[in-house]
């Protein structure tokens, strides 16, 4: 398939066209991280494009943004060669056809593929986010050897790789993938206007009216994919544990997503009878109203970059319950919340009952937004992305 159009394009005179690559239409943390740069640019000055393999949320979002875009459908997350080969294609034609100055490839298919053909097509600019690695510690050897290999041939052909946390950047600097010099680590950031605590008792009511919950209902939610990654098969282990523990307690597990093992996970609560326990909410587009409406936000996952719904629990004044893994370990403190090991549903169940203390969730919560307010601003932190753009390009020639 030949695209040397936008599908969605408006017409204006910018200084600098760049590119962003997305495999996925869908609006998971990397595409609104993503989108949170967006909307910091000067669009007097940037003129920003976005290339994904279909239509779905995220081009929904695009077209509010009155951002250009691009699909190459061939661009799909499964390794198939023939898939790939037509992908590449496809991105070359679109990249000579845009002359972007800058292109900035997003997960590993992106990545690698985005990467390498960028280079070919001449781009000036090619710029790497690393926000979690396809592979992690529970990985089996030949995965870990062969995508550690792939991205070692990607961060060779691009000028700059940036990190969401220090663990990923050092890591992968010990390996030898790419010099220190090559390397950054900007935290990812929320709007932090958004997320104003003058909103959150309204809102907070709002949202336990409309989902049949009580007032003062002890609320542990997860917000995210129901896939693999976020290991959410441990939920019914967890609240089973805080039940043979705390029998008196009362509180409710939501779970705000949906995904793959959505099915799989309903069946399994009611295998473990614990029902009572659940309210599983499906997709919701308004993330806001369900932190407002939580005591405390949980994510068991087994890999992350760093988490959106961790840094938004914190700007939502909420304690955290999370798996000790790279990412999360840069999120939460222990004036924050709990790091628990990742497949021990114990320690969950232990931190859970902990944190039906309100005062201890209070004070949690409180230390969690002023430590968002430090460090995950999206303003301050994409305006050193538009910094290090602006630097990279400069070095290139290219005038601002």
């Amino acid at each position: 398939m030949k695209v040397v159009e936008p599908v969605h394009q408006r017409r204006m005179k910018s200084k600098v066209n760049l590119c962003h690559i997305q495999v996925l239409p869908i609006l998971s943390g990397v595409q609104r991280s993503m989108l949170e740069i967006f909307k910091h640019f000067n669009r007097d000055i940037w003129k920003p494009h976005v290339i994904c393999s279909e239509p779905g949320p995220l081009i929904k979002r695009l077209e509010e943004m009155e951002i250009d875009y691009f699909y190459a459908p061939h661009l799909r997350r499964p390794i198939r060669p023939d898939h790939d080969i037509r992908a590449a294609k496809e991105l070359y034609t679109i990249f000579k056809s845009q002359r972007f100055h800058l292109v900035h490839t997003e997960s590993a298919k992106g990545r690698f593929i985005g990467n390498l053909t960028a280079r070919a097509a001449n781009i000036p600019v090619i710029v790497q986010h690393v926000r979690g690695y396809s592979f992690h510690e529970f990985s089996p050897k030949w995965e870990t050897t062969l995508f550690g290999l792939l991205e070692r041939i990607a961060a060779k052909v691009c000028d700059r790789t940036i990190f969401v946390n220090e663990g990923s950047q050092r890591t992968s600097v010990k390996k030898g993938w790419l010099p220190a010099n090559k390397t950054c680590t900007i935290y990812n950031g929320v709007d932090l206007n958004e997320f104003k605590l003058t909103r959150k008792e309204k809102m907070r009511a709002a949202f336990r009216k409309g989902w049949g919950l009580a007032p003062h209902e002890y609320c542990v939610t997860f917000i995210g994919r129901i896939w693999h990654q976020k290991n959410p098969m441990i939920f019914p282990h967890i609240v089973t544990s805080v039940r043979k523990r705390k029998p008196n307690l009362q509180f409710k597990l939501l779970v705000a997503g949906d995904g793959a093992l959505e099915t799989a996970l309903r069946r399994q609560i009611r295998e473990f009878g614990v029902d009572s326990n659940f309210k599983l909410l499906g997709w919701v587009d308004d993330n806001l109203s369900v932190y407002f409406g939580s005591d405390v936000i949980i994510l068991p996952s087994l890999w992350e970059g760093l988490p959106r719904t961790l840094i938004e629990a914190q700007a939502s004044g909420l304690p955290i319950i999370a798996s000790n893994i790279e990412g999360n370990q840069e999120v939460v403190t222990p004036e924050t919340g709990f790091i628990c090991r990742p497949k021990e549903p114990e320690d969950y169940a232990n931190a859970i009952i902990k944190l039906a203390k309100p005062d201890l969730r209070g004070a949690m919560g409180g230390a969690g937004r002023r430590r968002a307010e430090h460090l995950f601003d999206s303003a301050v932190n994409s305006q050193k992305i538009i910094e290090l753009y602006k630097h990279l390009l400069t070095q290139k020639g290219v005038r601002i």
